[in-house]
């Protein structure tokens, strides 16, 4: 697994950066559907070596991505896991529950 992190930057002539060319393994351009993990892609990329006061390392910036096999993104809602219960409802702004004068909170 690779993963890679371009954020788009201001050149010094005032345009902006462009992110890397997204092609299909016939070398189309990318239809724009988002590539999930356990895709298999190839990657052209720079690599760049950098110092500075804290310390050194490289930086490899994609240029180009080729979309061999391709697994849609699928964005899981991680609330599923949950049961619905009695309590606060945000859509009443009020609990399923009161408390009596002589107890204390639940919280």
């Amino acid at each position: 697994m690779v993963r890679f992190k371009v954020p788009q930057f201001q050149r010094r002539d005032g345009s902006l950066s462009e992110g890397p060319r997204i092609v299909d393994a016939r070398k189309q351009p990318w239809d724009g559907a988002a590539i999930g993990n356990g895709s298999n892609v190839i990657v052209a990329f720079d690599i760049y070596a950098w110092d500075g006061e804290n310390g050194c390392g490289m930086t490899f910036q994609p240029r180009a991505i080729q979309v061999v096999e391709f697994v849609p993104y699928e964005q899981i809602d991680p609330t599923d896991e949950f049961e619905e219960l009695d309590g606060y409802s945000a859509a009443t702004g009020s609990s399923s529950w009161a408390a009596d004068d002589d107890e204390e909170a639940p919280f």
